[in-house]
């Protein structure tokens, strides 16, 4: 697919984003906030990189509409394990990919859900039968239009942009899900999505984050939590410990009610507790 097509579905998706939540004028600090809430060169960016991987991989799970997908079961009374490892849909018969979310069928099922790093809306568009409603943000024109093309009733994608104009949900959402987002986020970055995201999660509600836990820290593209922002590519990997996990948790209030290495998976996961 050109470059010239990936454009159009960016323009399309952009003005639908636009028409569906600018409700009014925003008021001069919201503009402002609205015009530099990532930089455009982190835009660009992820932008690229989602055409990368669209025309070097399947894209038919990302470019699914919700419409085309059917309940492969309820997730109700599963464990996090469970969760992650568990095809919610199918699609002409055959399961789409795994959820690959770290969160408990609980807190999902009948429940309001967020998802910073939503990128094409996989997780909405999957769970989307499932919850009350469901947010989805992330970085990427490319992405949210894509995303917003195929979403089910109950779900919202958003780019980040747009996030001023949304503070009427904030303190509305029960689970914060990330799938595949936080291994490529920094410590800077991690800090920065918090103060984003948090607002919008309950008091009581959960953040359930996808750290990374490199075999091996000393590959290439694996690199230190706690070091400067790879921009020569969007996909690396993060590596966090238990004192980079803990100083989050004490920065942003939150308690910490699970941390759990999986080797087989290379993650940390962690479900942080908004007190």
């Amino acid at each position: 697919m050109s470059l010239a097509f990936w454009k159009h579905v960016i323009a399309s998706g952009v003005r639908a984003s636009q028409r569906a939540y600018r409700t009014g004028r925003p008021s001069k600090a919201q503009a402002t906030a609205l015009q530099t809430p990532f930089s455009e060169a982190q835009v660009d960016r992820w932008d690229r990189e989602w055409l990368i991987y669209l025309n070097q991989e399947d894209p038919a799970p990302h470019l699914v509409k919700a419409r085309a997908l059917h309940p492969r079961g309820s997730l109700s009374g599963l464990s996090r394990r469970d969760v992650f490892r568990t095809a919610s849909t199918t699609r002409d018969g055959v399961d789409q990919p795994a959820l690959r979310i770290w969160a408990d069928g609980d807190w999902l099922v009948g429940k309001s859900v967020m998802e910073f790093g939503c990128g094409t809306g996989f997780v909405g568009k999957n769970v989307g039968h499932l919850v009350q409603r469901f947010l989805g943000i992330d970085v990427s024109d490319l992405a949210i239009a894509i995303a917003n093309a195929g979403k089910p009733s109950t779900a919202t994608f958003v780019h980040v942009r747009e996030l001023p104009m949304l503070t009427d949900l904030h303190a509305c959402f029960d689970t914060w899900v990330a799938r595949e987002f936080f291994i490529h986020q920094n410590l800077a970055m991690v800090r920065e999505t918090l103060r984003r995201g948090l607002p919008f999660v309950k008091p009581g509600g959960r953040l359930c984050a996808d750290f990374f836990a490199a075999r091996d820290p000393s590959v290439a593209g694996v690199h230190a939590a706690r070091r400067q922002l790879d921009t020569a590519a969007a996909s690396r990997g993060y590596v966090f410990s238990n004192d980079d996990v803990d100083a989050i948790a004490k920065e942003f209030g939150l308690a910490i009610e699970e941390q759990v290495v999986v080797e087989d998976e290379q993650r940390r996961f962690v479900v942080f507790l908004k007190t």
